[in-house]
């Protein structure tokens, strides 16, 4: 089994002759979900969500602080300092994580989270001037930890017929991808988009994009927010005209069009072309990771 390494901020969990990350102590807290309506920017109302939100969880570090028993201030300068350094105000602490044997995909780099420190414990001292035990907990925003950076993945279908196509490029994720957009090269007329269960391999949550697109425009689709955009070459972060009122989600979605772990396997997509072969369909997410 390989220990996880971690980074905190800008600090190192573990620094040689100072202070070391306890073995076995990083646990979170359990997750739980709570229900969640959904709003979708252009209709009236809102939808009663079939899919809880996961809520953010918690993550304890337990550090074991050296010092030299013939110098009795070092132990505490030690502690001051990794104290100070954990302490330090900051909005969000970005966390990475490396290198453990339960890290899923290698292949993307280490895994990123933000939280946010909740509480710092009293010391405790178990060798007088050589060794003591500091506690820090740590939220994370969101629950699942992140690939460092975007992952793409496209697909350019062949004929006009429905497909189910593995997002390879995303490797074997082990969390729920929620906030992935979406980007459609027309010709497409009443697409249909929907996202593939993991133990039945059968569509699960669709959306339907009840418009027509030209074959020189594109559609972007925001899966966390609804929001979509359309317009003539626009790409991920170009501007365009707003047509959420266009986006139709099926009575069964979540509060987001949500690409899950598929038994080992990376996410997949199903593509409902609606007799209209599109040009092409990409995503863009960061992985994501229990």
């Amino acid at each position: 089994m390989v220990d996880a390494t971690y980074t905190l901020g800008n600090i190192d969990a573990t620094v040689a002759g100072k202070w070391k990350l306890k073995k076995g102590t990083t646990w979170r807290s359990s997750i739980s979900t709570r229900a969640t309506d959904i709003q979708i920017p252009g209709w009236h109302g809102s939808i009663p969500s079939q899919r809880d939100t996961i809520d953010s969880t918690r993550l304890q570090f337990v550090w074991h602080v050296y010092g030299n028993p013939d110098n009795p201030g070092e132990l505490m300068e030690n502690v001051d300092l990794l104290r100070a350094l954990v302490t330090t105000p900051r909005a969000d602490l970005t966390i990475v994580r490396q290198g453990a044997d339960f890290i899923t995909d290698g292949a993307h780099g280490p895994e990123v989270a933000v939280g946010r420190l909740r509480n710092v414990e009293e010391l405790n001292v178990i060798v007088p001037g050589a060794l003591a035990e500091l506690r820090a907990t740590v939220e994370l925003l969101d629950p699942f930890w992140r690939t460092s950076a975007e992952i793409d993945w496209s697909y350019e279908p062949t004929s006009t017929a429905n497909v189910s196509v593995t997002m390879s490029a995303f490797g074997r994720i082990s969390a729920p991808i929620t906030d992935a957009r979406i980007l459609v090269n027309g010709p497409a007329n009443g697409l249909r988009i929907a996202n593939r269960d993991g133990y039945t391999h059968q569509a699960a949550e669709s959306v339907l994009i009840d418009m027509t697109l030209n074959s020189n425009e594109q559609l972007r689709l925001d899966c966390a927010t609804w929001e979509a955009q359309m317009g003539v070459g626009i790409e991920w972060d170009d501007l365009g005209a707003d047509v959420s009122a266009a986006i139709k989600p099926s009575v069964d979605v979540g509060p987001a069009l949500t690409f899950t772990p598929q038994q080992g396997d990376p996410p997949a997509i199903i593509i409902n072309q609606n007799g209209t072969q599109i040009s092409r369909i990409a995503v863009r997410a960061k992985g994501a990771y229990l």
